[in-house]
């Protein structure tokens, strides 16, 4: 293999490039640097802070096709910030963009599918938890939460952030703008040390390099193995308060409309972050038309389907509600469904003949506190009259839901959950409850250890044959050994 520019690869001297074992590396380190002067998003790093700006290494180690060895091509990216926003900017060579390959503009694009630039931000340094945003040469942004070291991931979230991009002849570049309030992070005074990892897609060579060197089982959102973004001083929380009303009005009218006229409903939802920790979402008589139709599913077995979770009330730290963490069929890179749901969001405003059941209200914490990670979650749906062409009533229900988990070592933690449902039928209360223990555990580097144990019951301490069928305990105990050579 050989290079058109000098090597300088972390940990290795200029000169012919040779394989190295990502994890005998250091961490690598990027200074951000704090400007006062504006800066112009046009995709072109043309502003004098740039070049005063500290730049990353040009030549990224590769996970693939030749896991190990120097990047094909140049990279490099710089950090700065000021009051109100951190900004990107990127010069990514490339001999021959007119062969860049991107998937479109829609912020859900196939990231595998095309070039680009991945950024992944850690900002509470908890080595577990945080932010990625992935932007391809024609400027789209796909963005999401990630949990539990790669494990788990919240590609339904959407964050506010600007890009913008430019081909050039020998490269293409960007400069992507992200509001402050758009992270969640600690602004205690002094210098903040953030985790931050970079990757680069080439497409057309199924070519991909990190900054912060990886073995090739792992992804960007590995974040007990990224680097460091360091520099940040004075960082602000402000109130990060957002609120979004909503109206509608429906009018009825024709021949054979039987109930002619004109009604109109009111809703709000309200996100606060109540601390840098701690986001509080309050949602009333909810509306959620706009939401994103789920993707067209064709079931050809017995099992139900599962369908992510889309609305946005559910959508911040999402991943704190997820129950045993292993991903069973695909361990490495998160991509699969859990084999175990304690609780699913998705049943929530969704009556058993798939009716859309209204919601009148709600509130959810979620975040972190006192070193732990915390979500709780309470709901009320209306009752549904039953309608002409036989669809059954519907009761009111209430929702409940408590989940804590707490880090063990830097890459393990233990937690405890329970959810409630109750049915507020006139003469009747109905209820579920379920609840368990999960445990998420690695010891000497590859030895991972995963297990949970969890119990579903009713008033009669029957349990809901909904979701066990008879079977009221469920429990799972895993031992694996995962390294490179090894699985």
């Amino acid at each position: 293999m050989s290079l058109a520019t000098p090597l300088a690869a972390s940990g290795q001297q200029a000169g012919s490039p040779s394989q190295v074992d990502p994890l005998d590396l250091p961490r690598p380190e990027l200074r951000a640097l704090r400007i006062t002067e504006p800066i112009e998003l046009d995709g072109v790093l043309t502003e004098e802070a740039w070049s005063r700006a500290e730049a990353t290494d040009s030549h990224w180690i590769q996970i693939g096709p030749d896991a190990g060895f120097p990047s094909s091509e140049a990279t490099v990216v710089r950090v700065l910030y000021d009051d109100d926003a951190l900004y990107f900017g990127a010069d990514l060579y490339d001999p021959d963009p007119a062969s860049l390959i991107s998937a479109g503009l829609d912020p859900e694009y196939d990231t595998a599918s095309s070039d680009l630039l991945s950024v992944a931000l850690d900002t509470f340094r908890d080595r577990s938890n945080g932010f990625v945003f992935a932007i391809n040469p024609a400027g789209a942004v796909f963005d999401a939460q990630a949990f539990n070291d790669q494990r788990d991931v919240s590609r339904s979230w959407e964050g506010i952030v600007e890009v913008e991009t430019r081909v050039h002849e020998d490269r293409w570049t960007l400069e992507m703008r992200i509001p402050l309030s758009t992270l969640r992070y600690d602004p205690s005074p002094g210098e903040q040390v953030w985790g931050l990892n970079f990757s680069r897609r080439i497409r057309r060579r199924n070519e991909d390099s990190y900054w912060a060197a990886l073995p090739r089982q792992f992804r960007v959102y590995k974040f007990s193995l990224a680097g460091a973004l360091t520099g940040l001083e004075g960082l602000e929380g402000g109130r990060n308060l957002w609120v979004k009303p909503a109206a509608l009005v429906t009018s009825r009218d024709g021949r054979s409309v039987r109930d002619p006229g004109t009604d109109g409903d009111i809703g709000l939802d309200v996100k606060w972050g109540l601390t840098p920790g701690l986001t509080l979402d309050v949602t009333l008589n909810t509306d959620f038309s706009q939401v994103e139709v789920d993707q067209e599913q064709v079931n050809l077995d017995r099992f139900s389907l599962f369908f992510p979770e889309l609305r946005d009330f559910f959508l911040e730290n999402e991943g704190i509600f997820g129950f045993q963490d292993v991903q069973i069929r695909n361990y490495r890179t998160g991509s699969s469904n859990r084999s175990f749901r304690l609780f699913n969001s998705r049943r929530i405003g969704l009556g058993p003949d798939r009716r859309p059941v209204p919601i009148l209200g709600g509130a959810r914490l979620t975040g972190r506190a006192a070193g732990l990670e915390l979500g709780f979650l309470g709901m009320r749906t209306r009752a549904v009259d039953p309608v002409d062409d036989g669809a059954l009533g519907l009761p009111a229900e209430d929702f409940a839901v408590g989940r804590v988990k707490a880090p063990v070592g830097e890459r393990g933690s233990v937690g405890a959950m329970w959810v409630h449902r109750s049915e507020r039928a006139s003469g009747a209360n109905v209820t579920n409850r379920a609840y368990g223990v999960d445990a998420n555990l690695q010891f000497l580097g590859n030895l991972v250890v995963n297990a949970y144990a969890a119990r579903t019951g009713g008033d009669d301490g029957s349990p809901d044959p909904a979701v066990s069928e008879g079977n009221r305990d469920a429990a799972m105990l895993q031992l694996a050994w995962r390294d490179p050579l090894w699985n």
